[in-house]
């Protein structure tokens, strides 16, 4: 914002433009979010990666996540922007699990999420007189409380 500065000296009418306080602000930082793949099996790997742009390269990107049942996450790890302003980072959630990034001191932040299949064990056997024996073994990631 520029203000015009009037004076009034010694009789005479002043008028210069004021100068600008600071440098303009440069565009503001974004940055996108992308999981693949979206649906992975138990104990499988998911890519987390996406781009920055509006901040320089080499700066930090943090990966916050939150696994079902989806707490506020403060634990987070980071990696750099490259100089194409991409980042990646490598998963291997064992349960549904939150993800967003964001780049500190900006207001930049997205979301993503992968979706876990959990691992199980189904066994069929024949039976007299038409029927048949089901057994299904589900696996629950560690720490995962059932109640």
């Amino acid at each position: 914002m520029r203000r015009v500065v009037t004076a009034l000296v010694a009789g005479a009418l002043l008028w210069a433009p004021s100068v600008a306080l600071g440098d303009p602000p440069g565009p503001p930082t974004t940055i996108s979010v992308r999981a693949t793949p979206s649906q992975i099996h138990s104990g499988g790997r998911a890519h987390i990666f996406g781009a920055v742009a509006g901040a320089p390269p080499g700066s930090e990107v943090r990966l916050f996540t939150s696994p079902y049942p989806f707490p506020i996450p403060n634990k987070f790890t980071t990696t750099t922007i490259g100089p194409d302003g991409s980042y990646s980072f490598m998963v291997m959630p064992d349960r549904d699990t939150r993800y967003r990034v964001d780049v500190p001191g900006t207001p930049a932040t997205a979301l993503t999420e992968v979706q876990v299949i959990g691992r199980t064990i189904t066994k069929t056997k024949a039976l007299p007189l038409g029927r048949e024996r089901v057994t299904v073994v589900v696996f629950h990631p560690r720490g995962l409380r059932f109640s």
